[in-house]
């Protein structure tokens, strides 16, 4: 395999061929060489083989920058195994077989420094954990969140007022292109109507600081997005009692279905034209409440962009292994939040 790390001529170039700065690069290689020994010593457990890597074989399972620069180039770039070949001087079949091994190493090195999103939530506390690492978000007393409670802090020396909110979430949900299946029940289930697209699609559930706390299952897109959030979410727990949280219009019937309404924002829905209503329109407020919904929601969006730097989740997913549809994304969510960490 051929090493192109050393051959990176500046930040922006290792930027647009990895996605990820230099001191980000260098921040995740360490922790994928004991990844790399702990796979390999469950792989001797699960195959009863009484045994772990000795002291030699640790030194050899190091994990070095040309192995790291080739699965990031591929989820960054996501060529074809004959293109990533090549551009490796690997014959296809080992390009493939070497993302099947790196991968789940990756996997390993983003658990073990806690930048992977949560996949289930359970209870309203587990949440609540998720989000404490977000400091609390502090507004000006003229820009508060509509509805939102708030608690007035003393007085600093300039005579304005720190105003404490409740922390807030934003869920929305990312679409993804996914090859035609033969099989016409699965075409039916993935067919999006857009362009004779078929695609897959995730809930997002991100922070004011644009990191993925939560990335629900990949769904084909026939599921209804309100209805994947209540299969995530059981209606039966109040999520959103200690949260704010911000969602779009397909979450109809949030605020009847979930406790604690008061903390749900959603935006109005403009009124079906009738005969006593011909021309119908929304109300100055409830423009001016969409509008203001929408510049807070939009963080949601930034975080989505931001994980669609890497190709692999906007050029069409062709690879057809078991569950790798929904690997990527988990991962790709993973490195997005590495990069944005301070």
């Amino acid at each position: 395999m051929k090493n192109f790390y050393d051959s990176v001529r500046s930040e922006r170039q290792l930027k647009s061929l990895t996605g990820l700065g230099k001191s980000k690069f260098e921040e995740l290689l360490p922790a994928l060489s004991p990844a790399l020994v702990e796979i390999t010593n469950e792989k001797y457990r699960r195959n009863r083989t009484i045994r772990s890597l000795k002291q030699e074989e640790v030194e050899k399972a190091n994990f070095q920058h040309h192995k790291l620069f080739f699965i990031l180039f591929y989820l960054k770039e996501y060529p074809t195994y004959e293109v990533l070949g090549f551009t490796f001087d690997l014959n296809p079949s080992f390009a493939s077989e070497n993302v099947k091994k790196l991968l789940p190493v990756l996997r390993r090195a983003q658990s073990n420094l806690n930048t992977l999103p949560k996949r289930i939530l359970q209870t309203s506390l587990e949440l609540e954990e998720t989000l404490e690492a977000v400091e609390a978000i502090t507004l000006t007393p003229h820009s508060p969140l509509p509805d939102t409670t708030t608690e007035t802090c003393q007085k600093s020396k300039n005579s304005s007022k720190v105003v404490k909110t409740k922390p807030i979430v934003f869920i929305d949900v990312t679409e993804r292109d996914h090859f035609r299946h033969q099989d016409n029940s699965k075409q039916r289930k993935h067919y999006s109507g857009k362009r004779k697209r078929h695609t897959v699609k995730n809930t997002i559930v991100s922070d004011s600081k644009r990191r993925i706390l939560f990335l629900g299952r990949t769904k084909p897109y026939r599921q209804h997005d309100y209805k994947m959030f209540k299969k995530e979410f059981s209606k039966k727990v109040d999520w959103f009692s200690k949260v704010n949280v911000c969602v779009d219009l397909g979450y109809q019937g949030i605020k009847k279905d979930y406790s604690s309404a008061q903390n749900i924002k959603i935006p109005h829905k403009k009124p079906r034209k009738s005969k006593k209503n011909p021309k119908p329109s929304l109300t100055r407020k409830q423009k001016a409440e969409n509008q203001q919904i929408a510049s807070k929601r939009v963080v949601v969006e930034h975080a989505i962009f931001g994980m669609k730097a890497f190709h692999i989740l906007t050029n069409k997913f062709r690879n057809r292994s078991k569950n790798l549809v929904d690997e990527v994304i988990f991962q790709v969510a993973g490195l997005w939040n590495l990069k944005i960490l301070s």
